[in-house]
């Protein structure tokens, strides 16, 4: 199933919608959940709770970036007008986050499976398998490298939210209509 190859930039097609604001909900929640869990929650019950719930999630995100790469290289390129400086811009920020969400997923798949605790993530019952071997440098790399990349995809998600906005209120163009309506 192929994208509605579009003649003008008014709208994109409710499967991108869709995907886009799932994706973006869910980001947000694992980001928030992320600085709840080791800034916020001292014990370790709750704390041990979060961190099962954030790597159930993330892995489950997985499935839906997935869907959303799919559906992104394997759909016509919409028509646009526009090929500034913004525009590309643009592009190079949600190509940095797509890849950002892949190594951060990545990273916290490996952050788990290096642990020398092993707790699987269990995904709606199942558990997932682990494909690496207990390693603590390892786990301490994975670690820090998930770490620095949520920061990362912090700050370039918030670009994104300031670019919307900037579009919105101080260049009055229809960017962020286009990303709430079909």
């Amino acid at each position: 199933m192929k994208k509605e190859t579009e003649t003008s930039t008014d709208t994109w097609d409710s499967l991108t919608l869709f995907l886009h604001w799932i994706s973006a909900i869910w980001v947000l929640g694992l980001i928030g959940l992320g600085l709840a869990m080791v800034n916020l929650v001292h014990t370790s019950g709750q704390k041990f709770e979060l961190y099962q719930f954030h790597k159930s999630y993330g892995l489950l995100f997985a499935a839906i970036l997935i869907g959303r790469l799919f559906w992104k290289f394997l759909s016509p390129p919409r028509k646009i007008s526009d090929a500034g400086m913004l525009r590309k811009l643009a592009i190079v920020n949600q190509n940095l986050m797509l890849c950002m969400l892949v190594l951060l997923i990545t990273s916290g798949y490996a952050l788990s499976s290096f642990s020398m605790i092993p707790i699987p993530i269990n995904v709606l019952g199942w558990n997932a398998p682990s494909l690496l071997q207990p390693d603590l440098i390892m786990e301490q790399w994975a670690k820090e490298a998930h770490h620095y990349i949520a920061f990362f995809l912090t700050a370039l998600v918030l670009i994104h939210i300031g670019a919307a906005l900037f579009h919105h209120f101080i260049l009055k163009d229809q960017t962020l209509t286009r990303m709430l309506k079909k």
